[in-house]
């Protein structure tokens, strides 16, 4: 099925609407609005932009669905339809999003990790001191909790699920993170904003291990705000516990 299009000179061309449909699929692009991380989706022609955004928008709630489901009842018990349960879909028209839940794992793992990689490039290249980034690295950490505790979950636990290939490809995007939040330790310690003797790559597991536990205890264990949640261990790590 053939579907006309206007080029960047004006110039009708022809595009076909499946092959633009795929390209939908592979070209995710993170923005920040409204505080949370949304995913929109583009083509080169700007006709297309308007139903690339209506898709992108469907796409997330199928898998913010998907997320639900394997949160709930476990990602390998968890089957597409009841993802499709979960959205109010047919299970035939949830692949018209997804091929399988296998996809579903995988692109929920790209859209968490990649708002990590995303907003900790910004906070990294930022202009505040070091002390003040890594408060706002752990606010916006614990805020995916708040605002996406589904997706959350499903990353820290299930992507040890992924396929080889899929697992890599997270690792290795995950190690990115990992970099910019050092990056930001081992500024302060040039700047002599922290103690020379840090070791930086040991503060970043340590910071990230302090975020990631709170999703095992929070709302069990203390029922804080994520926001209280989040200064209280940036106070810990910057400032110690020494009066």
């Amino acid at each position: 099925m053939k579907a006309a299009g206007v080029g960047r000179k004006g110039v009708t061309v022809q595009m076909d609407a499946r092959s633009s449909r795929e390209r939908l699929q592979k070209r995710p692009l993170f923005v920040k609005k409204n505080g949370s991380e949304l995913v929109r989706f583009l083509t080169e022609g700007s006709t297309q932009r308007s139903a690339a955004r209506k898709y992108g928008q469907r796409y997330l709630e199928v898998l913010s669905a998907a997320a639900r489901a394997f949160a709930k009842r476990g990602y390998q018990a968890a089957t597409t339809k009841d993802i499709a349960d979960e959205i109010g879909l047919q299970q035939g028209s949830l692949y018209h999003y997804i091929r399988s839940k296998e996809a579903a794992l995988e692109q929920i793992c790209d859209v968490a990790i990649d708002g990590y990689v995303s907003f900790s490039g910004r906070v990294r290249r930022s202009k505040p001191h070091p002390s003040e980034k890594l408060r706002t690295i752990i606010e916006l950490h614990l805020s995916t909790l708040d605002e996406r505790p589904d997706f959350f979950k499903v990353f820290q636990e299930n992507r040890k699920e992924l396929g080889d290939k899929a697992r890599h490809k997270i690792g290795r995007q995950i190690r990115v993170y990992e970099r910019n939040i050092e990056a930001i330790f081992r500024q302060g310690i040039r700047d002599g904003e922290f103690r020379n003797d840090v070791d930086a790559t040991h503060a970043t597991l340590l910071l990230l291990a302090a975020c990631n536990s709170v999703s095992i205890w929070w709302q069990v264990r203390s029922s804080a705000t994520v926001p209280k949640i989040a200064a209280d261990i940036s106070d810990v790590l910057l400032n110690g516990l020494l009066a």
